[in-house]
């Protein structure tokens, strides 16, 4: 049996190990050592057409064209970012040790979630000359008008 091609024809571990009716440690040093592969979690990417693939090398020369003359004018990119203030959660991670439920304090065993957590939106600006704006946090509920004067100069 070409283990080699069940590997690429199935590319699911739990698939692999049923239909191979082998341990997970002997299907990884299959994998290892005598395919030579490593496994690799799969990456996020953008979904781009063929036509934006193929405009992003002439734009980024464009851009270039028009950023390197102007060495003595800064240029200044600015962020905005909207973070949740809740405590961080994932229960494959954070396990409570106690000898029953009853043994751990409520606020160990539980973690509170709202169905509208506390927001504040951060912002920053970076220039080209590679210096930072320093973070301006806004909180919730703030007007445009008074947002953009919380980022004019005082």
């Amino acid at each position: 049996m070409d283990r080699g091609k069940e590997v690429k024809d199935q590319p699911q571990k739990k698939k692999r190990a049923y239909k191979a009716d082998v341990s997970r440690e002997t299907r990884r040093r299959v994998v290892r050592e005598d395919l030579r592969m490593k496994q690799y979690r799969q990456q996020k990417r953008d979904l781009l057409s063929e036509a934006t693939m193929a405009k992003r090398p002439t734009r980024a020369k464009m851009f270039l064209k028009f950023v390197n003359p102007c060495k003595h004018v800064s240029i200044i990119w600015t962020d905005e970012k909207i973070f949740t203030v809740e405590q961080a959660y994932n229960s494959h991670v954070k396990w409570v040790l106690g000898r029953s439920i009853e043994d751990i304090p409520l606020n160990m065993s539980r973690v509170v979630r709202g169905q509208k957590p506390a927001l504040v939106m951060v912002w920053v600006g970076v220039t080209s000359l590679r210096m930072k704006t320093p973070l301006i946090f806004i909180p919730k509920g703030v007007k445009i008008l008074y947002y953009e004067s919380l980022l004019s100069p005082k």
